[in-house]
Formats: C-alpha cells, sequence, structure tokens
C-alpha cells in the first residue's frame, strides 16, 4: 500500500514539475514577454561589443535552449559584420556551479561574415572584438573553462578582404578570400588557458578560387608541451588523406622559444593527391591533372629535417622519386645534408608537361630536350668537413657518371659520359654527337 502511494506521489510530482516547467515556457514565450527579453538581449550585446546590434526575434525552447532569428552585428563603421538566420545553444546549468561554462549545442545556420581592412594605416574590422576578448590584467590568470558538446554550422560564408591590395582571379589570394558552403559538426571538448581538446567531426566548404574540401575530420588534443593530432582524413574533389597520427612537441611560454623547440614527428602512410586540386595556387597545371601517392616518416626540428623511405610516385609511373634525406641547417643555412640513397625518373612527357608550365625560357626549352631523365645515388654535404657524390645520370642526351669528394678546399675525383649529344643539349645540329669522355681530377680551389 505504501509503494502504491510513493509511485503514486513520484508520477503526481513529476506531472507537476514538468506542467511548470511547460508553463514557464509559455510564459517566456508570451508576445510581450519576448518582445522585451529580445530587446533586452540585444540592449546586453550592444553594451558588451561596443556596437549595434540587431537580433528580430529571441525564444527559449526546451531543455535549455535559446534560439535568436535575425542576428546583426555590425562593426564599428555600421557595416554588417555578421549576419545570420538563427543563432542557438543549449545551456547546462549543474557546470555553471563548478565554474564551468557548458554548452550543449551550438548552431549557426545561413550566416554571412564579412571581415575586411580597407587602409593599410587602419584596423581591420573585426580587432574591436578581439581586444574585448583579451585581458586587461595580465599578471591575475584566466578562469576560462569551457566545453561545447557539438557547434553545427550550415550554409555559412565567411569572407576576408583586404580592399587596398590587387585580386587575382582565377588564384587563391590570402588577400581576398571568400569562403561559401561552410558545413560542419565540431565538439569542444575543453578549452582552458593551458589546454584545448577539440574534435571535428566533419567540415566541408568552397573557395572562390576553386578551392573545395568534401570532408575534413580529426581530433586535436594540446597543451603547452605537445600537440596530437589523430584520426585525420582529408577528402577533396580529386584527393584524399588518412593519418592515424601527428605528433608535434614544443615548449608554449609565450616566448621565441616555441619555434626552437619545436619537434614534429610521424609517418605519412598513404597521402594520395592530384595536381588538379592545386590548380587555385598554380593555374598553369589545367589540363595537366596527374595522381600522385606519398608516402614515408618525417622527423623536423628547428635545426634538423629527416626524411626516411620517403616514395613520391605518379599513376603513370612517369615520375619517380625515393630517398632517405637528413638536412641539419644553422644561421639560415644548410649545414649539413646526407642521402644514402636516392632515385629521381622523369618521364619524356612528364618534363613536356612541366616544360609547357614553366615560362618560356632556355631552361624550358631545355628540359623538352633531355628525354627521359633516370638520377641515383648518394651524396653527403658537410659545410666544416668532408662532401662527396656518387651518382649516375642518364638521359636521351648521355649519361654522366660522377665519383667526387671536397675536403678542405680540395676537389678529387672522376667524371665519365658516355654517349654525350652534345648537339641535343646545346639545340644546335652542327656540335660534336654521341662522344664518351673520362676525367679525373684533383685540384685546389
Amino acid at each position: 500500500m505504501v509503494h502504491v502511494r510513493l509511485k503514486s506521489l513520484v508520477r503526481v510530482t513529476a506531472a507537476f514539475l514538468l506542467g511548470g516547467y511547460l508553463l514557464l515556457l509559455l510564459f517566456l514565450n508570451f508576445s510581450p514577454l519576448q518582445s522585451w527579453l529580445t530587446r533586452s538581449v540585444e540592449e546586453e550585446l550592444e553594451d558588451i561589443l561596443q556596437t549595434e546590434v540587431v537580433v528580430e526575434d529571441l525564444e527559449i525552447g526546451l531543455f535549455n535552449r535559446v534560439i535568436l532569428r535575425g542576428v546583426l552585428i555590425n562593426d564599428l563603421s555600421d557595416t554588417p559584420l555578421l549576419n545570420a538566420g538563427l543563432m542557438s545553444c543549449k545551456v547546462e546549468f549543474l557546470p555553471l556551479l563548478k565554474g564551468e561554462v557548458s554548452l550543449r549545442t551550438v548552431s549557426v545556420l545561413d550566416a554571412d561574415i564579412k571581415l575586411c581592412r580597407h587602409a593599410i594605416n587602419q584596423p581591420a574590422n573585426y580587432e574591436f572584438l578581439l581586444k574585448l576578448l583579451k585581458k586587461d590584467d595580465k599578471d591575475t590568470p584566466s578562469s576560462l573553462n569551457l566545453r561545447v558538446n557539438s557547434v553545427i554550422l550550415r550554409r555559412c560564408n565567411v569572407t576576408y578582404d583586404v580592399s587596398y591590395e590587387d585580386v587575382s582571379p582565377g588564384r587563391f589570394n590570402k588577400n581576398h578570400i571568400k569562403v561559401s558552403d561552410i558545413t560542419a559538426n565540431i565538439s569542444l571538448k575543453k578549452l582552458t588557458p593551458d589546454s584545448l581538446n577539440l574534435r571535428v567531426r566533419s567540415l566541408s566548404f568552397k573557395e572562390q578560387s576553386g578551392i573545395e574540401v568534401n570532408s575534413l575530420t580529426f581530433r586535436l588534443s594540446a597543451n603547452k608541451k605537445q600537440c596530437l593530432l589523430e584520426k585525420i582524413k582529408l577528402v577533396t574533389p580529386h584527393s584524399s588523406f588518412s593519418q592515424n597520427n601527428i605528433l608535434a612537441k614544443y615548449d608554449w611560454d609565450g616566448s621565441s622559444s616555441f619555434s626552437k623547440s619545436l619537434i614534429l614527428s610521424g609517418e605519412v602512410e598513404d597521402l594520395r593527391f592530384s595536381t588538379a586540386d592545386f590548380i587555385p595556387f598554380f593555374p598553369p597545371l589545367k589540363g595537366k591533372d596527374r595522381d600522385f601517392r606519398l608516402q614515408g616518416k618525417f622527423d623536423i626540428r628547428s635545426t634538423y629535417m629527416s626524411f626516411q623511405d620517403l616514395s613520391l610516385t605518379d599513376n603513370k609511373g612517369q615520375f619517380i622519386l625515393k630517398t632517405n634525406l637528413n638536412l641539419l641547417s644553422g644561421d639560415s643555412l644548410l649545414q649539413a645534408a646526407n642521402s644514402q640513397y636516392s632515385r629521381l625518373y622523369v618521364s619524356e612527357g612528364f618534363l613536356a608537361d612541366v616544360a609547357d608550365c614553366l615560362p618560356k625560357t632556355n631552361i624550358s626549352s631545355y628540359l623538352t630536350r633531355l628525354g627521359s631523365v633516370n638520377l641515383y645515388g648518394q651524396f653527403q654535404y658537410d659545410i666544416q668537413g668532408r662532401s662527396f657524390v656518387k651518382a649516375t645520370l642518364e638521359s636521351g642526351a648521355g649519361n654522366v657518371a660522377a665519383n667526387l669528394s671536397h675536403q678542405n678546399k680540395k676537389l678529387a675525383g672522376t667524371i665519365q659520359t658516355t654517349g654525350l649529344r652534345t648537339a641535343i643539349l646545346a639545340g644546335k645540329e652542327k656540335m660534336p654527337d654521341d662522344f664518351d669522355l673520362m676525367a679525373s681530377l684533383d685540384m685546389t680551389l
């Protein structure tokens, strides 16, 4: 009997709370009160942003959802900076008691964002927002602790225009960017002054120059010591890239030590790309569509770069590059380099396409006369020590084999040519053709 009464009491209480919640929603969305809330939100946003803000309609929905329709935010010159058809979010109240801001879903639909700079001596129209977000007291630690379960973007456009810079139709221009049809689903798991945890479930967009991303997904976790990118997948109209992880280590303390301490390592497992996706950056590639595959391991640091088992090939077998390469730099100069084995093969047809993409000079003309080229061997360069090259070059203009070393300003070794066709190399018929040459060198430079 008591159990039945308890169940009835729970049901009545639940029904009472639900009914009260629905009545509160109806009251908040009652036309006069709704108009008052809309105007109050407008005024509060204007006070915070110090610019004109228009909100056509505000609605309080189920599960703490706040919906804004017809949102307009102007810049300081009364020009539209943001114009959104709909913006909404769901707020979780319990995390607020712990000093955390947790938003279940943030949605932005049919939005146009216009960023611009009209003169070299004037700030960009969005810089006033950055100043508002910047802390005045740098000595006081930030209490930022933000979590957004999901950010949804649909049919969004972003324009960035530096009006005093020249335009370049058909070519990507960093001063005139127009991104359209942005669709995204992003989860911001955690954002604090010391860490970031982010997951991009989907992202797609188009840019006016022809750049197009069909799908981009990845996970990112970062702090002041390292950044890990996981489960990366990029798909464009002509290319695809999948990567398990890329790890970057560094010391982030707000000084120049970041670049000096950076260590970027990983393995490119299967990157497939087409030259068609690079036409917006280099228009002469149009009509020269080729598909490539890139694999290899990399280790990049401030003064050292290593590429092991690097392989770059095209699908027609007309371009092959395989190498193990190590580079050491210092004071903006190359200090040392070595490769135990390298091979480069370029077919006659591939060289013709390369020459066609280059300006009409002696170099482009020379490339069309070489025929197929096959280069293999090893080399070592040391600005303070011993350097050597042992390589063979085979081409339609003859073959060259070199075995040379250099140390303490002394150059020694041999150079041998077979079937050398100087008429082809010079582009002139009346020259010695098809001859062999053997030369031994021992000199001081």
